[in-house]
């Protein structure tokens, strides 16, 4: 979609170059107006399939943005039970600062370094999914202000 119908290209606008009152006027004008409406119906044509490929396009991107819904509420559970293993893990430890033996001491030590290697590539996740996030709803509210910020006619 250029923005521009094929009429506007055409510099066109406004559409008359034989104005007057003659019968060899009037059929000038009608010749001109005749062709106009020729190129405002092949702008119609144009913009019905630009249309239809959008609301193509929706439909994919509509299946895209409930893909994501749904990445986020498999991530929200997904951050509940880190948190949970951090609460259990952050008992266990305190367990063995009140005099727990010196093995459960290593073995908190090895369930910690899963943890911040888990934490760390959860890190890298969040912020990837954030920036994707933020892009695309950065795009919709451009897209739904230029839709719906446009004049009525």
């Amino acid at each position: 979609m250029s923005g521009f119908s094929n009429y506007e290209r055409a510099g066109r606008y406004p559409a008359t170059n034989c104005e007057g009152n003659s019968a060899t006027e009037m059929h000038c004008d009608h010749r001109e107006w005749t062709s106009d409406v020729a190129c405002w119906q092949d702008d119609i044509v144009q913009w019905q399939a630009d249309l239809d490929r959008v609301l193509s396009g929706l439909k994919e991107w509509q299946s895209t943005l409930e893909i994501h819904q749904q990445a986020l509420a498999k991530q929200s559970d997904a951050l509940s039970a880190m948190r949970q293993a951090l609460l259990k893990h952050e008992h266990a430890l305190a367990e063995v600062e009140r005099g727990g033996d010196s093995g459960d001491l290593i073995v908190c030590s090895y369930a910690h370094q899963e943890e911040s290697a888990r934490h760390q590539q959860q890190k890298v996740c969040h912020e990837a999914v954030k920036q994707w996030h933020r892009a695309i709803v950065s795009q919709w509210e451009r897209l739904h202000k230029a839709i719906f910020g446009l004049p009525s006619f």
